[in-house]
């Protein structure tokens, strides 16, 4: 995705409708396109934006239809005020009969769950911490907000499966 969108993305928060897929679009410019449009969507824009992309499940590529269902979920994580809107349209995908988009839109519903802040550790690097999690019911995210070296030992464990 082109730098200056992730970099500074108000900048073209106010042109979002420049980024609309055009029909005869390749998959990729729409792809790409549907990457800057999840970056720079605002409160002002988001609901015009998920109205626009809910047209685009029917697209004849799947990779394009799938990535728009995916595209609506993460502009319900990143614009916490257009959450609900998002939520209704993912709804909406689900009563569409093409199964691709129903097994999307379930699974930018549990993302936009699982993003919640309340499901969050957020540890604060200090030197000599360890930390330790078990990957079979943990997301991980590192983030760069150290400074200096850090090192890390992944290790792995063969342990039992969880009781059902």
């Amino acid at each position: 995705m082109p730098r200056a969108c992730n970099n500074s993305p108000l900048v073209f928060a106010n042109d979002f409708k420049h980024f609309y897929c055009r029909y005869n679009d390749p998959p990729c410019v729409k792809l790409l396109k549907l990457e800057i449009l999840t970056t720079i969507a605002t409160t002002a824009s988001v609901g015009e934006i998920v109205e626009e992309l809910a047209e685009y499940v029917t697209d004849t590529s799947t990779d394009v239809a799938r990535a728009c269902v995916s595209a609506i979920g993460k502009m319900g994580v990143r614009v916490e005020e257009g959450s609900r809107l998002v939520v209704e349209q993912l709804m909406k995908f689900l009563e569409v009969d093409i199964d691709y988009v129903s097994a999307e839109a379930i699974l930018a519903m549990l993302l936009k769950h699982l993003a919640r802040p309340d499901f969050a550790y957020r540890h604060r690097w200090e030197e000599g911490d360890v930390v330790i999690w078990d990957n079979r019911s943990t997301q991980h995210i590192a983030m760069a907000d150290f400074t200096g070296r850090r090192v890390v030992h992944r290790v792995g464990f063969v342990a039992e499966p969880f009781a059902a």
